[in-house]
């Protein structure tokens, strides 16, 4: 390779992490399933729940959305 002047001497070191635990010598938790995707789904439920009850609806809710008594019974 020839000199030019835009090259720069850079000197390369080797990182800390290199010398450090590996992924596999670190303890990984056991997998817990899709516990979480069935959380979101109860919490989704929920709230679905909530907003279409006496207690939670609101009025523009079905202004907006429509009136879908004929296409959800």
């Amino acid at each position: 390779m020839r000199w030019t002047k835009r090259m720069k001497i850079t000197t390369l070191y080797l990182g800390a992490w290199r010398h450090g635990p590996h992924w596999q010598d670190v303890p990984q938790p056991h997998a817990r399933g899709n516990l979480d995707t069935v959380n979101a789904r109860h919490q989704r439920d929920h709230l679905r729940d909530y907003f279409v009850s006496p207690v939670g609806v609101v009025d523009w809710h079905q202004r907006m959305a429509g009136d879908c008594t004929s296409c959800c019974s």
